[in-house]
């Protein structure tokens, strides 16, 4: 049962060992201007695999739960989707487990992938648990540590989980067959990972500077951070914080204002609340996504100040 494409390869992964008997996924939804109906990506993988795929508008349908009843399933995945009630997930003969991208109890919630990198953590991982009637809380069976690196995108960390999900949910498979195995319980502080509006990333220039990188990289490259740049919108896909040797730059003691940003050798500094934030990849409303370098060249902002708000 999943979604979004970071949980494709874990599907062919275990396909590709057992057999999947059938996913599950949302219903196909209207997207882009025509309003074409469009398919998850798992279930455009499910359809490449040849799998059956049900697409229930409510996990309490009746037919939907006959249907899953017949199948009769051992173990149930679960990775990127929705809430399972009980009378679903107590279906699995074995036992059903979720795939969750953080070290639980840390960051439970939608977006935890997310909000490690914006809160700078150095360390995050994957949890495989057992469901329950409490979201994000049921007892772990494995876990997988990862290291977040200085200039990580949740793109990046994305993409490093979805490659390592199929190894951990096939380990979590055979230790469900094999019994052999103590679920622990959850422990320590917990944390929350909300769902992001795009309401709420917008950058705050008066803050830290490790803050902003944070901020910029943790919401790449979806829902985007963003600013304000000469009355038009800029969304802001990467950043860095540059070393000291390569402060020493002409026109940097120009941005005297937070927000005021100097371009130099093609590279974008802008001024935060204790230093200065370097972008890398910026997009300017109604233009494409490109490198700084780029982006100064299109402006022909090289050697020139100004203010994002």
């Amino acid at each position: 049962m999943g979604t979004p494409p970071i949980a494709v390869p874990a599907l062919e992964y275990i396909h590709n060992i057992y057999g999947v008997k059938l996913v599950v996924t949302v219903p196909d939804m209207q997207k882009g201007r025509g309003l074409k109906l469009h398919s998850s990506a798992v279930k455009e993988k499910a359809i490449e695999l040849d799998i059956p795929v049900l697409q229930p508008s409510s996990l309490s349908e009746e037919s939907f739960i006959e249907h899953l009843r017949s199948i009769a399933p051992d173990i149930i995945v679960v990775f990127a989707f929705r809430i399972l009630p009980k009378e679903v997930y107590s279906i699995a003969r074995i036992g059903a487990f979720n795939i969750h991208t953080s070290l639980l109890p840390a960051y439970r919630g939608a977006a935890p992938i997310n909000w490690a990198i914006v809160n700078g953590e150095v360390r995050t991982g994957m949890t495989t648990f057992l469901l329950n009637d409490v979201v994000d809380t049921g007892n772990i069976i494995l876990q997988k540590y990862l290291y977040i690196h200085r200039d990580t995108t949740a793109g990046d960390l994305e993409n490093e989980m979805s490659n390592e999900a199929g190894e951990l949910a096939v380990s979590t498979i055979q230790l469900l067959e094999s019994g052999d195995y103590t679920p622990i319980a959850q422990s320590g502080d917990s944390s929350s990972a909300p769902r992001i509006f795009k309401k709420d990333t917008r950058i705050n220039w008066n803050s830290l500077a490790t803050e902003i990188k944070c901020f910029i990289n943790g919401f790449s490259p979806l829902p985007t951070a963003w600013t304000m740049y000469g009355g038009q919108k800029l969304n802001i896909y990467k950043a860095s914080i540059p070393d000291a040797m390569e402060m020493n730059i002409e026109n940097i003691g120009q941005m005297q204002m937070l927000g005021q940003f100097c371009v130099s050798h093609r590279r974008i500094f802008v001024q935060c609340n204790n230093g200065v934030v370097e972008l890398l990849e910026l997009q300017l409303e109604g233009k494409k996504r490109v490198n700084a370098m780029d982006f100064a060249n299109g402006l022909h902002l090289d050697g020139g100040v100004g203010k994002l708000y």
